[in-house]
């Protein structure tokens, strides 16, 4: 029964290319104890690699880990903050809205300081510190552990009781068939904040459209528009035209 177990899980993970603890264990329905022994069996093997909250399936051409939180900050620094401007400029007055924890997403706050009032609602540590130096800004963590390569606090995103008129959505990497990060609970609260907002916006620089993760959390068509630094590449054309998706550059 274990191998049969073992063989299925493996086949799953082929399928979904990532997936939490949780649902392993709902799925093949056993405890988190014995799911930690199967685990460890295909973790030897070489199938998988364990990350926070899950597991992904080994894939080469993936990426499983983000550069470094300084380098993030210091690359295309000039080009995330063109985007941040541009983001800030869709927000309206008295709007609720949700800000990533990218580090391009987070570069929209100083440019909200032409609105009387808004509201903040974020899981990143640099959004609540930028928001401090803001009278404007009402800013609400959603709290929960922090985790020190993202500078984002991971809550469960089951208990996030918040409606947005917008969020402000950062990614690892973009293709075709949507976007990708390297953490399922970050991938989570950008799945759950995508569902409460009237409108959505994901906000990536060129590099982006050259790199892939290993967890897919949403496609292009959940975006009302894309901010970038530049025109996106000839492939995203049609996708782009048949969902209608504004792009702002």
């Amino acid at each position: 029964m274990k191998f049969n177990r073992l063989e299925a899980m493996e086949n799953e993970l082929k399928l979904q290319h990532s997936i939490t603890n949780q649902q392993l264990c709902k799925m093949f329905n056993i405890s988190l104890q014995t799911l930690r022994r199967d685990l460890e069996v295909l973790r030897e093997k070489g199938v998988i690699t364990k990350v926070y909250g899950g597991v992904i399936y080994n894939h080469e051409e993936l990426t499983s880990a983000i550069p470094s939180l300084s380098f993030r900050s210091s690359s295309k620094e000039k080009e995330k903050i063109h985007i941040g401007e541009l983001a800030a400029a869709l927000v309206e007055e008295n709007d609720v809205i949700f800000i990533d924890s990218g580090t391009t997403a987070y570069q929209m706050i100083p440019f909200l300081k032409r609105l009387n009032h808004v509201t903040i609602i974020t899981h990143s540590l640099h959004v609540i510190n930028s928001s401090t130096e803001l009278k404007n800004v009402t800013c609400i963590s959603l709290g929960g552990q922090l985790n020190l390569d993202t500078y984002s606090f991971q809550s469960e995103p089951l208990n996030v009781p918040y409606n947005y008129h917008k969020s402000f959505i950062s990614t690892v990497g973009i293709d075709v068939d949507g976007c990708t990060n390297t953490n399922l609970i970050e991938g989570g609260i950008k799945q759950k904040a995508m569902q409460k907002s009237n409108k959505t916006y994901l906000v990536a620089d060129n590099t982006k459209f050259s790199t892939r993760g290993f967890n897919r959390f949403a496609t292009l068509d959940k975006f009302d528009a894309i901010i970038s630094d530049q025109a996106l590449p000839e492939k995203f054309n049609k996708i782009i035209n048949k969902n209608k998706i504004k792009i702002f550059y």
